[in-house]
């Protein structure tokens, strides 16, 4: 396993995070497809769950943070997206052309409390 982890830190980091991503949602696009369609708000979801997963996994790797900041993040994260998530589904239809902004100011904010916390903790 650590040859593996070390064969793996080679790879640049944002290289590596894009071909994961990438891969990720072609996967969940191929098997996806057949039953969203073209429900773009579906497909956001997919992201929003995705990408978290996909930045962990990244974070604990490459950054090696120890498991409880890892946590902290994915604890602010996805309660936030899965806020905007709800919105987006909630307040919009499927026609509608701002369906998916809820989804993408609740990514930004949950960034913006994830450097917040994180700034606070550095300073305390």
């Amino acid at each position: 396993m650590q040859n593996f982890l070390a064969t793996w830190r080679k790879v640049p980091y944002t290289f590596s995070l894009v071909i994961w991503l990438a891969g990720l949602l072609l996967i969940g696009e191929g098997i996806g497809a057949p039953y969203i369609q073209s429900y773009i708000l579906l497909r956001l979801t997919i992201m929003c769950i995705i990408y978290p997963a996909v930045s962990f996994m990244h974070e604990l790797i490459y950054r090696r943070k120890s498991l409880a900041d890892a946590l902290i993040t994915l604890g602010i994260t996805f309660p936030i997206l899965a806020l905007g998530v709800f919105f987006s589904f909630t307040l919009f239809d499927a026609a509608s052309r701002l369906n998916f902004l809820p989804i993408i100011v609740a990514a930004f904010v949950a960034w913006g409390v994830d450097i917040m916390v994180r700034k606070k903790a550095r300073t305390a």
